[in-house]
């Protein structure tokens, strides 16, 4: 479950049982490769109705993937909870996951059971929606489920349920708060809004209103809130109009509407006064917030105002990078952007401040072009490039039916805030239209005053403020009011039966794989497409052998480092220059590295294809390694490592892997590839060069390719731009992976974050590498441990104790032996309960209380039954194709991967469990260690190694 703040719409475009007999035959369906179809229109298409009871239904039909997403909005957020009562709404999202009246269980059980996708909770300022992807034969179950929460739910929320959630949500924000900067956004909500305003509070509450939740509030607030006439509900993918009416009426129909609820007036609180805050945190440098109130969702001002940020700071080219960043370096980072919601947005900029320079510097350069936006207004070319990349956003983001920012959540959200599901098209022609006369006249409404400005400095956090909200002298508390029924709606039909239960899905789409064809360049390169025509986009990536693995004997974080450089400047364009060119035509370009390979990605508009082919070529061939890029890079990233080593989740995944490898190994380093600051301040241009030269060799080299386009097309672009490639002829070979052995007992590794909330604890181990044949039998039996929601894991630290947010556990894919590694960021005074009830499941897990029948079932209908709709987006294919290479697989992977799994035994899960060794694990635990230290000591005992060490992985003298 997400806390979510709504963006402006052009921003959020971008924005098991046995039942093996049901799985259809392996079949691999060939995609013709004769002429390709025409581009479809880019648009998406939708009908409407209303049932009698007030439920408003949307329907887009979208037939490439055998799915429906169910995404359903109500209209209802923290601006809604009345005094004393924060967090509600949040807390209650928290509650429809616990089960209704006719169905006593978790909600992801029967979802996981036939593969449903994309599926989560979030909640915002205004609304709060559910949403999963499911197969298009389980649409009923998925309609069951959600109905029965919305018109069955009071009689199946006890004290214990609220008790329960009430702790995850507290873990939930004290996760949030425990990060560097985590109290920001809520000093920004106060010092935005005056008391008393409904965004004047965090979405996630507070800690005593947390606490003061009772059953009769929840009740309350369920009858007042979440009736279908407060409701969207949107079916999006493999259905249709008739079909949709016919289901929801069933499901839905009879469920009585609740009171007529009255949203607030728009209330954008514009302010006229600057302001300014100061506050300290444990962060490792200065970071400012600058923000505006600015306008609603769904007006031309709160598009006007997204274009204007993209111009400002959205992306490298953007003015506040070109300056802050390039040319006076003053910070390391710069972004801005404009929020909109419901009664108001917020228009943001925020800046890291690199460690030597003073704020007051940066600050006086916001002041400075924010005056000459007020002056002078934005440029003709820099309003096309803005125009052009919320064109290319909408285009991709348009190709998901569901998940967040997919096409059910744009429909939703259009339809919940404005009545109209297309209100996209509305936003959309502002954008086609604007012209600079506009974005001025914007800036100078919305921009010209009001901003508030909090800046973080590194220093002792201080103890938080009192957050609980009081009654203002006229306001009445509405959560204990007795809502009236809603007037006017017509009468009910009767429903479906329940007292069956949960409708039981019996069969299941075919798994369907695009055929890969292949073909080769002139200098030997091949080349590798699936053609997808849902889109007017190609994706390519240019996969590469190497990457972390080409570190070894090098200066650590040189494989990142150089890839990333591969993008800031290539050919004739310096960075500035390239980023423009890129974004002009509406593309997207980056490379990056992984333990055991590399890639250079591009995303083109079809359109375009031609000269972002050109612009993708100079980057892999001809980067150009500017000395002032590369310091400017540097120094960006030995504040991107500071950061890292500030946050306590990332700070053991800094420290476990190198010491689970040992030194030299080539996976003997922190899994983000980073580097360390000495590391990264030790890299020359001519390190750049060399790795450049060894990994980026064609000899190396695969080229895949997705989207709207046949081989044909493709190839001869690919030989005008990439055909002369040719690599040096003694470029290095790839690193050995030599086996590493388990240590011969328990270690323990601590780090000191004073004042933390929470403690992260990591335990992890090699298992075999990925290519084994018994590793999928492992991942499956991870997956009855901690590789689900429903898992043994999270089930225990989370919903049965409410020690935590997420507990979880798995392996990364690796050529080489993996690091299996289980996690738990758990409320502090909870860290030795915790770390036994992990070691007792391990136990278990190996002993009294092996994986059962029931749960590798669950474990494999869930692999088997997401498949048919994991390959929806392009961006899925050309991943599934880049791990086919990598792994040496088969062109048919997927449907052999379904094939084994449908064999796969309970023998031979158990077997293959046996690799986890629970008294040879290596433990990082980050924490208070002047609350935790002693007694995890004594937890472990004396005969148990027991180290503290830094944020850099080395031990503290003490």
């Amino acid at each position: 479950m997400r806390l979510t703040p709504l963006r402006p719409l052009v921003l959020g475009l971008a924005l098991a049982g046995v039942g093996l007999a049901a799985c259809t035959p392996i079949e691999r369906v060939r995609t013709p490769v004769a002429e390709a179809p025409a581009a479809p229109a880019v648009d998406i298409p939708f009908e409407t109705f209303t049932l009698p009871n007030g439920l408003r239904v949307v329907v887009h039909t979208d037939r490439k993937a055998p799915v429906v997403a169910v995404n359903v909005w109500y209209h209802v957020g923290s601006k809604d909870e009345p005094p004393g009562k924060t967090g509600f709404a949040h807390l209650f999202e928290h509650l429809m996951f616990q089960g209704s009246e006719n169905y006593r269980d978790e909600f992801f059980g029967p979802f996981e059971q036939v593969g449903a996708t994309n599926q989560n909770g979030t909640t915002s300022t205004d609304r709060t929606n559910y949403f999963q992807n499911v197969p298009t034969t389980a649409l009923d179950m998925a309609l069951w489920m959600e109905s029965d929460r919305m018109g069955h739910f009071l009689g199946a929320i006890d004290q214990s349920l609220l008790d329960e959630q009430r702790g995850v949500v507290q873990n939930e924000k004290r996760q949030g708060e425990n990060q560097p900067y985590g109290l920001a956004w809520d000093r920004l909500a106060r010092a935005s809004y005056p008391a008393g305003h409904p965004y004047s509070w965090s979405v996630i509450g507070s800690m005593a209103d947390l606490n003061a939740a009772n059953l009769d509030d929840v009740r309350t607030f369920f009858r007042t809130w979440y009736g279908p006439n407060n409701a969207v509900l949107v079916l999006a993918g493999d259905i249709d109009l008739e079909t949709a009416r016919e289901k929801a009426t069933l499901y839905f129909g009879d469920i009585a509407p609740g009171p007529v609820t009255t949203q607030p007036p728009v209330d954008v609180a514009k302010r006229e006064l600057s302001t300014r805050e100061l506050k300290a945190d444990r962060v490792p440098q200065v970071r400012i917030y600058r923000s505006w109130n600015v306008a609603e969702f769904g007006t031309a001002d709160a598009d006007h105002l997204a274009l204007l940020a993209q111009v400002l700071g959205g992306s490298r080219s953007s003015r506040l990078d070109r300056r802050l960043v390039h040319e006076e370096a003053l910070v390391d980072s710069v972004s801005s952007f404009s929020m909109s919601a419901q009664l108001g947005g917020r228009f943001m900029v925020i800046a890291n401040v690199k460690r030597e320079v003073d704020p007051v510097k940066v600050e006086a350069v916001l002041d400075e072009e924010f005056a000459r936006l007020l002056a002078e207004g934005i440029t003709a070319e820099e309003l096309e490039q803005a125009r052009t990349v919320f064109q290319a956003r909408f285009i991709r983001g348009i190709e998901r039916v569901g998940g967040f920012g997919g096409k059910s959540d744009i429909l939703a959200q259009c339809t919940t805030f404005t009545g109209d599901p297309g209100c996209f098209r509305s936003s959309m022609a502002r954008v086609e239209s604007a012209q600079p006369r506009d974005l001025l006249a914007v800036a100078q409404r919305w921009l010209a005053s009001g901003d508030h400005t909090l800046v973080i400095e590194p220093g002792q956090r201080p103890e938080p403020e009192p957050d609980v909200r009081s009654l203002d002298e006229g306001e009445t508390d509405l959560a204990l009011a007795d809502p009236l029924p809603a007037p006017g709606l017509s009468a009910l039909p009767s429903g479906v039966d329940r007292s069956s239960g949960v409708p039981q899905t019996t069969e299941f789409p075919r798994l369907v794989f695009p055929a890969l064809e292949r073909a080769r360049l002139s200098n030997g390169v091949e080349v590798v497409l699936a053609q997808r025509h849902d889109v007017p986009v190609v994706q390519l990536s240019l996969e590469l052998r190497g990457g972390y693995r080409l570190d070894l004997g090098r200066t650590l974080g040189t494989a990142s480092f150089t890839m990333e450089m591969l993008d800031e400047g290539a050919g004739e364009l310096r960075a500035l220059d390239f980023g423009a060119r890129v974004e002009s035509l509406g593309a997207l370009i980056g490379a990056g590295a992984s333990l055991d390979g590399a890639n250079v990605y591009l995303s083109s508009l079809l359109e375009n294809l031609d000269p972002s082919l050109g612009l993708w070529a100079d980057a892999i061939l001809r980067p150009r390694f500017d000395e002032a890029d590369i310091e400017r890079v540097r120094a960006s990233w030995i504040a991107g490592i500071r950061q890292e080593k500030s946050r306590p989740n990332s700070i053991g995944w800094r420290i476990l892997p190198p010491v689970l490898y040992g030194q030299g190994h080539p996976y003997a380093i922190p899994f983000s590839g980073s580097g360390t600051e000495a590391s990264i301040a030790a890299l020359s241009r001519e390190d750049l060069v060399a790795f450049h030269r060894d990994q980026l060799h064609p000899a190396k080299a695969t080229i895949v390719a997705v989207g709207a386009i046949d081989l044909a097309t493709l190839l001869p672009l690919l030989e005008k731009h990439l055909g002369a490639w040719a690599g040096a002829a003694d470029a290095v070979e790839i690193a050995a992976l030599p086996q590493v052995a388990l240590p011969a007992a328990q270690r323990v590794f601590l780090v000191d974050q004073p004042g933390a909330t929470q403690a992260n604890i990591l335990a992890g181990q090699l298992v075999m590498p990925t290519p084994a044949d018994n590793a999928m039998a492992f991942d499956m039996a991870n997956g009855v441990l901690g590789g689900t929601f429903t898992s043994r894991l999270n089930m225990n630290l989370r919903e049965d104790k409410g020690w935590s947010y997420g507990s979880s556990s798995g392996a990364s894919g690796a050529l080489g032996q993996r690091p299996w590694i289980a996690s738990a960021p758990v409320q502090i005074d909870r860290t030795v309960d915790a770390v036994a009830e992990l070691k007792r499941e391990f136990r278990d897990f190996l002993g009294s209380r092996p994986a059962q029948p029931d749960e590798l079932e669950k474990i494999r209908a869930r692999n088997v039954r997401t498949l048919p709709g994991s390959f929806e987006s392009a961006s899925a294919v050309l991943n599934q194709i880049g791990g086919i290479l990598r792994f040496n697989r088969p062109d048919d992977w997927p449907l052999r991967f379904q094939a084994l799994q449908e064999a796969m035994t309970l023998e031979q899960v158990h077997a293959a469990a046996t690799a986890l060794q629970p008294d040879q694990l290596t433990w990082v635990i980050v924490g208070d260690l002047s609350q935790i230290e002693a007694p995890v000591r004594a937890q472990f005992g004396p005969e148990v190694e027991v180290a503290v060490l830094d944020a850099d992985g080395q031990p503290v003298q003490r």
